[in-house]
């Protein structure tokens, strides 16, 4: 392990608390799929086809299954290889358009909504809220995640509670226009 290494096994009310005392914010749901697609309409900020995504994510592959990891998401791109078992040091792979490494696969990434859905109704960057929900949004997918999971548009729950090495954050900051 490095400081390289993504911040991983911390729940997302130690991600709040560290967040506030720092000065950063972890992103909405919404600000974090934009920065994971980057300008890009496609499910992953490589392209279309999932073989755009060859050298460029982290997750569960061949590399684990013969280090004899038990994840139980191989799935089906068997020949699929990332150099990786577990989760790998920032930089280990190119920089979506944004200049974000690891945004997809590696670990998941806490926001700052709850897990709600959202109106069909066109909204500039909805947050959902933390009211009522004891769950809060995770993106990104991890390195036990097959890459269909591992996708701009994929949502997940999580509990504010949990804490795992496939769950990390993205710290982020307020800009001035």
């Amino acid at each position: 392990m490095t400081l390289l290494n993504p911040v991983e096994h911390v729940s997302w009310t130690q991600c709040m608390q560290w967040m506030s005392r720092l000065g950063l914010e972890l992103p909405s749901e919404a600000q974090w799929e934009n920065a994971c697609r980057a300008g890009t309409d496609s499910p992953w900020w490589t392209g279309e086809e999932r073989e755009t995504l060859f050298g460029k994510i982290n997750v569960a592959d061949k590399s684990g299954r013969e280090a004899g990891a038990s994840f139980p998401t191989f799935g089906d791109w068997p020949e699929y290889e990332d150099g990786w078992v577990f989760h790998a040091p920032v930089g280990s792979f190119p920089p979506n358009p944004f200049g974000l490494h690891e945004i997809l696969g590696n670990v998941w990434e806490w926001c700052h909504d709850g897990y709600r859905g959202y109106s069909a109704r066109d909204q500039k960057d909805p947050v959902g809220s933390i009211e009522g929900t004891p769950s809060r949004m995770m993106r990104g997918g991890s390195f036990i995640d097959l890459y269909t999971v591992a996708r701009s548009g994929y949502r997940k729950a999580g509990k504010v509670d949990d804490q795992r090495n496939i769950l990390g954050l993205r710290a982020g900051r307020e800009l001035d226009p």
